[in-house]
Parts: C-alpha cells; sequence; structure tokens
C-alpha cells in the first residue's frame, strides 16, 4: 500500500503506481467477505490520509486513486 501511494507515475508499463493498485484491487474486491474490510481500513488509514495532505503531486495522486478504489472504507459495527 505504501509503495503504491509513493510509486512513480509514468506511462503505459513504466506505471508502477497502476500497476500495484491492480494488485491491491483482488483484496478490495473482497471487501464484502468477513475481516477484509476491516483490514484495508486499519491498513490504509495511516497511508491515505497522510499521502492525501503531502506535498508531492504525484503522491496526493495515487494517493486519491487508491482511496477511490477501495472506497468505502468503514469498520464493520458490531452489534
Amino acid at each position: 500500500m505504501d509503495h503504491a501511494v509513493h510509486a512513480r507515475r509514468g506511462f503505459g508499463a513504466r506505471n508502477m503506481a497502476s500497476t500495484l493498485r491492480k494488485v491491491l484491487d483482488g483484496f478490495h474486491s473482497k471487501k464484502k467477505e468477513r475481516g477484509v474490510d476491516e483490514m484495508l481500513t486499519s491498513l490504509y488509514e495511516p497511508i491515505l490520509w497522510r499521502s492525501i495532505k503531502a506535498a508531492n503531486a504525484d503522491v496526493r495522486t495515487n494517493a486519491t486513486a487508491l482511496f477511490f478504489c477501495a472506497f468505502p472504507l468503514q469498520r464493520p459495527t458490531t452489534g
């Protein structure tokens, strides 16, 4: 996740950020399974919010793209 946020953006096959986002999409597609959404939320929380506010435009762009791929990030309610 951290590498996907800080990966270099490029064009075509050189776009490592896009490639890593596709790998993480495997987890995003399993969000409805028990525990996956909570895991993603706890792992993304410290990375995404800090990176969305970063000075580097590529980091902000990567973090925003990951946020939209993983949206909604939420902890399931117990009750």
